[in-house]
């Protein structure tokens, strides 16, 4: 998950297990409830990209960087 995230690849989620801590939904993806229906519109989102610009690569290595590198200090 982090290396798709990494590469500006938007993710679906479901609420389930601890993936929904990797994911920004302003910034990495989506995070939907576990069925068929909410993971389609979820996927359909993310797929046209163009309606959440922040969905890129830019933006996920921005948000990466500044959520899980253990080099910068945390205050």
């Amino acid at each position: 998950m982090v290396e798709a995230l990494a590469c500006g690849t938007p993710c679906v989620v479901v609420t389930l297990g601890g993936m929904p801590e990797l994911i920004s939904t302003e910034h990495t993806g989506k995070i939907c409830a576990a069925n068929t229906l909410s993971v389609n519109e979820a996927i359909q989102v993310a797929l046209n990209n163009e309606a959440i610009p922040c969905f890129s690569s830019s933006c996920s290595e921005v948000y990466l960087v500044d959520t899980f590198d253990h080099h910068k200090s945390k205050s």
